[in-house]
């Protein structure tokens, strides 16, 4: 049995191929970057609380 592929079939797939790799790097690093800003935002978020729950006046009976 003999398969036959045509030429332009072969680039098409390769152009697709290289062009979905690319996509995905790039959502990778678009994932990345917002994974560091929530990071920071949660970060702030407990060193806020942090600060509220330690300072003077707080009612810890509530």
């Amino acid at each position: 049995m003999e398969f036959r592929i045509d030429i332009s079939t072969l680039k098409e797939v390769q152009d697709t191929l290289i062009q979905t790799v690319g996509d995905v790097v790039k959502i990778q690093r678009e994932g990345a970057i917002k994974l560091r800003e929530t990071e920071k935002q949660v970060l702030a978020m407990r060193e806020n609380l942090r600060t509220r729950l330690t300072q003077k006046g707080v009612d810890h009976g509530a």
